[in-house]
């Protein structure tokens, strides 16, 4: 995600099948990013070192730039 957003990427993929991904603290979605796409690939939201605390969402949105 940093690397995306320090090049000024507007979308992200997530790719279905090619990978799985374990998602185990917040994703911070920054700079001129708007939009994430291939949601339904995200299969496994871990905790395995505490981070996430009680309802806590796995995506932050901070910083965001326009056009």
């Amino acid at each position: 995600m940093d690397d995306a957003a320090n090049e000024g990427k507007t979308t992200i993929c997530f790719k279905h099948g090619e990978k799985k991904y374990k998602i185990s603290s917040q994703i911070r979605v920054h700079g001129k990013i708007n939009r994430i796409i291939g949601m339904e690939c995200l299969p496994d939201v871990a905790d395995p070192d505490g981070k996430f605390e009680g309802g806590q969402s796995v995506f932050v949105f901070d910083g965001l730039l326009g056009d």
